[in-house]
């Protein structure tokens, strides 16, 4: 159908007088609207599903991946602050390189099509002679192929998607080097650097893919207004479906994500290139069956006019435009050229490889990489939904064993006695501290714990007992809310870890359930870390338990520290609160003095006396507001350099 249609067209076009037998089987040049005009076949509408179906999980998956993996060095505060902005501004920026791309595209393929129809005129005129080597191989004439606009398009894509296979591929190679200088550029620059060197790369190449999908498709329009609608449209699509499966999307190791990420977009480019070779392959055989068409025409025409025949031997010499070795030569170099376009994916597998086997950051466990610095062991490794769980055993004097989630050192032991690394656990008797000590006492204990990881290491290596009473491996606001009232008489809540304020585990409604399922004389005993100083926090916390609890006290590791980070211990009840130390604990003989008897002696020296602070009176966090949000980064980066004074560089990009 589509021969005789564009056979039909030709013999519209009045013969010039020098024109020869030959032009005859030869298509007549195309224009650039014309190639557009092609409707789509199916190979185009796989290639268009192919590509948006990789953009719609590639936004939401590399925005987590960049996130995620810089978590443990910087914390989820820090890794997260500006990355939407600098993901947008990466996308706007790879939209304005896509349509410069098109636009070199488009001036590229005119090229051809000028070029084509200068040798196609020159030929019409200038029959073959020795000295004429202008002459037309019509089937390697890509422009001339009906699906060339599209096919082009679509190589350009793949040839993108092979460069973002590359960069994602390669990311925790990247990401390590950056990481050595994390203490130079701090906790502002570092994930700028980061990011730039990880994700936004990638924005960018999606944000070029995308353009060149929408100005396509653009060309659906007739008018010049439902083009933009309709160019537009494709980012609206794309841009809702990408935030959809983000809210679904799943915490998955993020390495894992990575090479999976990396492999998708390098299989993608691989299909991409075949479906423009199969394409190239089927447009090529519609020419070489127009040739063939229109010669036997000509043919025809010829014995019925035998004044215009052609002697046999030019007609040969005209229909092979080239010698024998000159095709032999044109095979070898489109083989090179499609055993050349295969190779990215083959350097994206190499880089996946390398990435999994020779980066610590990607081993499943603890690997000998891990393991090089004599003054630090990684002991244990394992990736939750909830960040990198480590414990690592440091080699000062005397040693001390702590377990690290992300960036913050959620709790530790001295190596010599098992006592807690920090002093005011024991105002709560907290890595499993107090559950241990409460179910060794023969106390019913049960655990609530989100993350199953940090569970599993402080069994392991923490000594905490595996027959406590009960464990829950869940949110602590859910427990909290389908727990029977009045069963508890004791609760303790410890899960700040350095990042965002969980407004839903610290809000008036979340204090709420807690004096539901405490006794009427229960305690309940929440940990914060934080600053003297901050008098905003301090405020906000007393003021949500003070909604709900009559009586509350606070201990601090040292008031005499204001501006150091410390552990701050809340005691709320409805009854009265005091404190009964059994003198052998607070005044043990010389030779049983532990760090428990030196805490708990000094306690009430650092008690809080809220009637001499400026605290804010009406500041209270709710499910709906966190008066706290604000203070999230400046505390974020205090935390940052305090734990970089405590820990160094290459403790914590260890993981």
């Amino acid at each position: 159908m589509v021969i005789k249609q564009r056979l039909a067209t030709q013999k519209q076009k009045p013969s010039s007088p020098t024109k020869t037998k030959l032009s005859n089987i030869l298509p007549l040049p195309v224009t650039i609207q014309k190639l557009i005009d092609v409707d789509f076949d199916f190979p185009a509408y796989f290639a268009g599903l192919i590509i948006t179906y990789n953009l719609i999980i590639s936004f939401p998956t590399s925005f987590q991946i960049g996130q995620r993996y810089l978590e443990p060095v910087y914390g989820s505060v820090l890794s997260a602050r500006g990355q939407f902005i600098g993901m947008v501004a990466s996308i706007i920026f790879g939209v304005i390189f896509g349509n410069q791309a098109y636009k070199l595209y488009i001036y590229g393929l005119n090229s051809s099509l000028l070029k084509y129809k200068q040798k196609y005129d020159k030929q019409l005129i200038k029959p073959k002679t020795p000295t004429n080597t202008d002459l037309i191989d019509i089937e390697n004439e890509p422009s001339q192929y009906m699906h060339a606009f599209d096919t082009g398009i679509i190589n350009i894509i793949a040839y993108v998607f092979d460069v973002s296979a590359i960069l994602i591929a390669s990311i925790p190679i990247r990401l390590e080097t950056v990481f050595r200088f994390s203490t130079y550029l701090g906790p502002i620059w570092g994930p700028i650097a980061s990011h730039s060197v990880s994700d936004y790369p990638v924005f960018v190449t999606l944000g070029i893919i995308a353009m060149l999908v929408s100005i396509r498709i653009s060309f659906f329009g007739k008018t010049g207004i439902m083009k933009i609608v309709i160019g537009y449209a494709y980012f609206f699509v794309v841009g809702v479906a990408s935030a959809s499966f983000h809210s679904v999307l799943l915490r998955t190791p993020v390495c894992e994500s990575i090479f999976f990420q990396a492999f998708l977009f390098g299989l993608s480019g691989i299909i991409l290139k075949l479906l423009v070779i199969y394409k190239n392959g089927c447009d090529k055989k519609l020419l070489r069956d127009f040739t063939e068409t229109a010669s036997k025409e000509q043919k025809n025409i010829d014995l019925d006019n035998p004044s215009n025949s052609i002697n046999n031997q030019e007609n040969n010499e005209t229909n092979s435009s080239r010698s024998a070795a000159e095709k032999k030569k044109l095979i070898k170099k489109n083989n090179l050229k499609m055993f050349l376009s295969f190779l990215p994916f083959v350097l994206t597998l190499y880089l996946i490889y390398k990435s999994a086997y020779e980066n610590m950051n990607c081993s499943k466990g603890v690997s000998y990489l891990h393991n090089k610095d004599p003054k630090f062991n990684l002991v244990f490794k394992h990736e939750s939904p909830f960040g990198f769980v480590e414990v690592i055993d440091l080699k000062s004097e005397p040693e001390y064993r702590v377990m690290r989630v992300s960036n913050s050192i959620i709790g530790g032991t001295w190596k010599s006695t098992n006592e807690s690394i920090y002093g005011t656990f024991y105002y709560f008797d907290g890595t499993g501290i107090s559950a241990a000590s409460f179910h060794n006492q023969g106390v019913f204990v049960d655990v609530v714990e989100i993350n199953p990881s940090v569970y599993f290491g402080a069994l392991k290596y923490f000594e905490f007992p595996e027959d406590i009473n009960s464990k829950h491996f869940q949110d602590g606001r859910y427990f909290v809310e389908n727990a029977k009232p009045d069963t508890y008489d004791y609760i303790i809540h410890d899960i700040f870890s350095g990042g965002p304020i969980m407004s839903h585990m610290f809000s008036q409604e979340f204090m709420k359930g807690i004096e539901k399922i405490l006794k009427n004389d229960g305690i309940f005993v929440m940990n914060y870390v934080g600053y003297l100083n901050d008098t905003l926090s301090i405020g906000t916390f007393k003021n949500t338990l003070g909604t709900v609890f009559n009586n509350i006290r606070c201990f601090v590791d040292s008031k005499k520290i204001p501006n150091k980070l410390q552990n701050m211990v809340f005691f709320a009840s409805k009854k009265a609160i005091d404190f009964e130390f059994p003198e052998s604990v607070i005044n043990p003989d010389p030779e049983h003095i532990t760090i428990k008897s030196m805490v708990l002696k000094n306690m009430f020296e650092n008690e809080m006396d809220f009637t001499n602070m400026d605290l804010p009176q009406n500041s209270i966090i709710t499910d709906i507001n966190n008066p706290l949000s604000g203070l999230e980064l400046p505390n974020a980066i205090k935390y940052w350099h305090e734990m970089h004074e405590y820990f160094s560089q290459d403790f914590w990009i260890n993981f």
